[in-house]
């Protein structure tokens, strides 16, 4: 289950986007917390924390 993947307590989870324009042009967006529901919950998504220092606006 994908679920699964983010609820170990011991840790934490992030998520890194990256993005690239037909031109080429690199972008990042980096967020410092990432859980994932179960199904029950219909694998709801979230992240939270989104880093400052991401190029993506």
């Amino acid at each position: 289950m994908v679920h699964q993947l983010t609820t170990d307590d011991n840790r934490s989870y992030s998520l890194r986007v990256d993005l690239e324009s037909y031109d080429n042009q690199s972008v990042f967006a980096l967020y410092t917390d990432l859980f994932i529901e179960p199904e029950s919950d219909n694998y709801r998504f979230h992240v939270h924390g989104y880093l400052t220092n991401s190029t993506a606006g």
